[in-house]
């Protein structure tokens, strides 16, 4: 009886792990993320405190799928994902926001600081030897940025992505990277 417990509840934690989880990427979802920002924007208005959030988006990376095919593309994002996960801070969030864009949230972090984050996260992407990537439009595989911070920015979840993503698609405009 009491293995069959155990090995229900190391069932159940697998489930509620996954339920969290981009299967591609091993990164937060979509839900966790919007749970994560919930959390923080109930609380960090009592406790004073801003946060930043960086979204990132991968460049040119439909020309990338097509020319490659799905299977490579997925090895990108999760080439990708690992550089974001093992780049940032024990209690930041990096998410796949969805496609070929990522989310990251930086607790406790000014927007200056997350400006320094986000061209780290830049160059090392940049740096990273991905397939192909020589093929591309820019000869390289790169990502633009785009960063907000609470309050300063916006005052809700939906509004600081809405910030992050005009940041992200300004970047976009002036010529990527």
């Amino acid at each position: 009886k009491f293995r069959n417990q155990h090995f229900q509840q190391k069932e159940l934690e697998q489930i509620l792990i996954e339920a969290d989880t981009d299967k591609l990427t091993g990164l937060a979802n979509r839900r966790r993320l919007d749970e994560f920002l919930d959390a923080l924007v109930t609380i960090f208005p009592e406790e004073k405190k801003s946060f930043s959030l960086i979204m990132a988006d991968v460049d040119y990376f439909k020309y990338y799928n097509d020319t490659h095919g799905h299977q490579i593309g997925d090895l990108v994002l999760a080439s990708i994902a690992s550089i974001l996960k093992n780049s940032i801070r024990r209690g930041d969030l990096v998410a796949r926001y969805g496609g070929e864009e990522f989310v990251v949230i930086l607790p406790n972090c000014s927007k200056e600081n997350a400006i320094l984050i986000g061209n780290k996260l830049r160059l090392a992407i940049f740096d990273e030897n991905i397939q192909f990537q020589e093929q591309q439009p820019m000869g390289n595989l790169t990502c633009t940025f785009g960063i907000a911070t609470y309050p300063d920015d916006a005052g809700t979840k939906e509004l600081l992505l809405k910030k992050a993503d005009e940041c992200l698609y300004d970047g976009k405009a002036s010529g990527r990277n």
